[in-house]
């Protein structure tokens, strides 16, 4: 039924008009909702395809479809993959949207999370800390995003080792969440306490081995 849809409009339309590149990218939508993860790679590939041919590389819709491609290699395991695309798309929204846009900040946390996950802790940790700095412009009012942020690199700092930039996040965090909603992140503050518990225990330890 879908294919006949996308017949419909290709006929109506032509296969390079962009409203059919955007019911392209609508299916791939409806897929990556279900997990049908190879599904929506094809649909957002011949999304792709009519939005380079019509708008070429350096355009926002292009972008998108970028974004959506690198989501669902993420979903997939295809962590390289997903890692291109997500870059693919910071290039063109920067320089078309400018660093300080909400939209950058999301791809920089997203490649963040793709350089933890592949143990490469300074590129995300940069790549956390410049998501951190536009949302501390872009979303000022938005405490639960930027503590999202100060957890995520507190988690990082602590996995690569640096207790003290660890326990500062952290801290910062838990402020933010408690300044947001208490209640509706009762599951962050507790993780976070047990994160800091444990840092404490490990400097006892340390203090102790020392003496």
């Amino acid at each position: 039924m879908e294919d006949l849809w996308c017949s419909e409009k290709k006929y109506s339309l032509g296969e390079s008009h962009p409203s059919v590149a955007n019911t392209y990218n609508n299916m791939g939508n409806v897929h990556f909702a279900k997990k049908q993860y190879d599904r929506a790679l094809a649909y957002y590939n011949m999304d792709l395809g009519i939005k380079t041919r019509v708008f070429g590389t350096n355009n926002i819709e292009v972008a998108e479809t970028y974004y959506c491609i690198g989501n669902v290699h993420f979903e997939k395991g295809n962590l390289k993959s997903a890692l291109e695309y997500f870059r693919k798309d910071l290039e063109i929204i920067t320089e078309i949207k400018g660093k300080y846009h909400s939209d950058v900040a999301r791809t920089y946390n997203n490649l963040g999370v793709i350089f933890r996950m592949m143990k490469e802790y300074e590129k995300a940790i940069t790549c956390y800390e410049q998501s951190l700095e536009i949302k501390a412009i872009t979303d000022a009012g938005d405490n639960t995003g930027i503590a999202n942020t100060c957890y995520n690199l507190g988690v990082l700092y602590k996995e690569y080792g640096d207790d003290s930039n660890a326990r500062l996040y952290l801290l910062k965090a838990y402020d933010l969440y408690q300044k947001s909603s208490p209640t509706e992140h009762k599951k962050n503050l507790a993780e976070i306490q047990q994160l800091i518990n444990q840092l404490d225990i490990k400097q006892k330890i340390e203090k102790h081995k020392a003496l």
